[in-house]
């Protein structure tokens, strides 16, 4: 007797250790060595106001923060830190690291404020 069986299963193995960096300029260069494929993120984000995230190409707009936010790109999630949904306070896109070279931006808009960001992620490859 033959029978098919489907498996479900994620192609990417993934570090066990987790790149954690902190930046409170602006513009920061980050250097993804530990990846051979796009990688995504889970950013702790101290701001207030409207602000926006640039990762390379991928822009995310943050509207009327006033506590600190974190935007899991692998859950496509952004939550407040006690876990209350911030997701309509937030547009565009999920960002990931590509490998290589890799610009991270804030910008603020007039009555904004940034106090840090802390950036983590995981390498991945098949």
């Amino acid at each position: 007797r033959r029978f098919l069986i489907a498996f479900e299963v994620q192609p990417f193995s993934k570090n066990i250790n987790l790149s954690k960096i902190t930046k409170t300029t602006l513009t920061e260069e980050i250097i993804n060595v530990s990846s051979f494929y796009e990688t995504p993120l889970k950013i702790r984000l101290e701001a207030t106001g409207n602000v926006e995230v640039h990762v390379n190409d991928t822009i995310m707009h943050f509207y009327d923060l006033e506590i600190p936010i974190i935007i899991d790109g692998e859950l496509m999630n952004t939550i407040s830190e006690t876990g209350s949904n911030m997701n309509n306070h937030m547009s565009g896109d999920y960002p990931k690291l590509k490998p290589g070279e890799n610009t991270i931006s804030v910008i603020c808009g007039s009555s904004s404020t940034f106090s840090k960001m802390t950036i983590e992620y995981r390498g991945r490859w098949l």
